[in-house]
């Protein structure tokens, strides 16, 4: 029988002289440090690391995803986009030992580091050749292999919906193309047993199945302990993977984005891939592991899109939040009300001071776009998504006596928010995206502030907006001085006037608004989006 396969780790010399440096140490197989760096060319990385706190930070040299896995019980938490110079953090637990996987260099704080031993309990597929899923539909209960959660635990997480399934799975495949007890499962609302794809001691997969009759409308796993809201089916593909001659049936699904509780838990909306199987005695939907050559082989498919079958959640279910007709100007309300097009516009730094701008036109049912800051947008190269109207505000931001309607928005493949700023330019509306690192807060006199960690931060207005971009004014601004040798040192300005650190915070509590806009939001980022326009 073959094996799904999954990247194969290399040891690095660098990993070694890490060994070396441990022995000497006491031939312990951990190496202290509250901040480490780990580089290697290889996604999965050489060490493991052990989290000091409740939160790791994460820097790194690439964008990238960053995958953690409980090197016991395989359980994953993910980093779903890393950018270099942009810290993000996400919740581990504790006294766990985690598998580390990403592009580039990845620095970690606070955390033990130790190397991956090769006698672990859960070892590396060594093939990359397909698999049947029916050759694993069996439950090897003489495995030492530890399970990744109980149907207990499971059941935990699998709450009872509170959105019909109707507007979770919007379309479903052709009864014709499914195999007739699939079909029955979607058709005639027929029970299936879910589970989780394993692997045991000896490399070999198999099926841990949950104790429990599942429906499509019940079925309502999230992946994440920290989440509580419904799951989405986002899109379908029909393929024959294992090379049967029958095509299985594969789903991407998630949480809905306005569900998330905890925004902070990482940047991505949690994500998974699901797989149903008909076999002699019955329905199964296999949850796919993520380190395997399947995971990986699907994630490339939905990601391309071409021949997976999107199912969009309904444009009145994504827009939670608008204004009222007349509180817009009469061009951006035919955008909202009347289905009237308008030109996303994105943009690239280039340099500091030279940016490029991107665009493309659309409707808002059909705005399908996560901002990238690149030229994917005029492309069309990028991942279509389902895109969430969270709140929006109203103020005139170039002062030019007509207001633009400022959007937050987010979407089902990145919790992250970012803007749309609705302005009216020679009779047209152009939407002109900026992300929330750079959009800041925005004050009532119309002023943001950008910034990168705690390295730099610009505070700044847009003076026009124009068919081809926007122009801004920095008024205020930090820098990193290195040239004192103190890489905390920073240089301070205030209109292109070199001042003190006392005269730049002057000019922030006196000069600039204090308050910030009032945002008309959905509950679960108003706190956020208003906190500094509440006394």
């Amino acid at each position: 029988m073959n094996k799904f396969g999954v990247h194969s780790r290399k040891q690095y010399i660098y990993a070694a002289l890490i060994i070396i440096i441990a022995s000497l140490l006491g031939g312990c197989g951990s190496v202290r440090s509250h901040s480490f760096t780990i580089s290697g060319e290889e996604r999965l990385k050489s060490e493991e690391i052990e989290p000091l706190a409740d939160t790791v930070r994460v820097f790194g040299t690439k964008d990238t995803d960053v995958i953690f896995t409980d090197v016991l019980t395989g359980e994953c938490f993910t980093i779903g986009y890393l950018t270099p110079g942009v810290s993000e953090s996400i919740h581990l637990e504790r006294g766990k030992w985690y598998k580390v996987e990403g592009n580039g260099i990845l620095t970690l704080k606070p955390v033990n580091v130790r190397i991956a031993d090769s006698t672990e309990t859960t070892p590396a597929f060594t093939s990359s050749e397909n698999t049947a899923l029916a050759d694993i539909v069996s439950v090897d209960k003489t495995s030492e292999m530890p399970r990744i959660s109980t149907s207990t635990v499971f059941m935990d997480n699998c709450k009872e919906p509170k959105i019909p399934l109707e507007k979770r799975m919007t379309g479903k495949p052709d009864k014709d193309d499914l195999t007739p007890g699939v079909a029955t499962v979607f058709y005639e609302d027929a029970p299936f047993t879910a589970g989780f794809d394993r692997v045991d001691a000896d490399g070999k997969l198999f099926f841990e199945p949950i104790e429990h009759e599942f429906h499509l409308a019940d079925f309502n796993y999230l992946y994440k302990y920290e989440l509580e809201g419904d799951l989405c089916w986002r899109s379908y593909l029909l393929d024959d993977y294992d090379g049967d001659g029958i095509n299985e049936l594969y789903f991407e699904v998630s949480a809905i984005p306005d569900q998330c509780v905890d925004r902070y838990i990482s940047a991505n909306v949690p994500r998974y891939y699901v797989a149903f199987s008909e076999e002699e005695n019955g329905v199964f939907l296999h949850i796919i592991r993520e380190d395997t050559a399947i995971e990986s082989w699907l994630e490339q498919k939905f990601w391309d899109g071409e021949e997976c079958v999107a199912l969009p959640q309904k444009f009145e279910d994504r827009l939670l939040v608008a204004p009222e007709r007349e509180q817009v100007p009469k061009e951006i309300a035919a955008v909202i009300y009347d289905g009237a097009s308008f030109t996303a516009v994105d943009h690239m730094y280039v340099s500091e001071e030279e940016v490029s701008f991107y665009k493309r036109e659309f409707t808002m049912p059909e705005y399908d776009y996560i901002s990238y800051s690149d030229d994917a947008l005029a492309a069309g190269k990028y991942r279509h998504t389902d895109v969430y109207w969270n709140g929006y505000t109203i103020i005139d931001l170039d002062k030019d006596g007509s207001d633009e309607l400022v959007y937050c928005v987010s979407s089902d493949f990145h919790s992250d928010e970012y803007y749309m700023i609705f302005s009216v330019v020679d009779g047209s509306v152009y939407a002109y995206n900026i992300g929330f690192r750079e959009f800041g807060t925005l004050m009532t006199d119309g002023t943001m502030d950008s910034e990168s960690g705690a390295s730099w931060c610009d505070i700044y207005e847009i003076t026009d907006f124009t068919k081809d971009g926007y122009k801004t004014r920095i008024l205020a601004k930090m820098r990193d001085d290195y040239e004192n040798g103190d890489e905390n040192y920073h240089s301070y300005y205030v209109r292109d006037k070199k001042v003190s650190y006392e005269e730049y915070q002057r000019y922030i509590n006196e000069e600039r608004s204090t308050k910030g806009v009032i945002w008309i939001a959905t509950e679960r980022v108003d706190d956020w989006l208003n906190y500094y326009s509440r006394e």
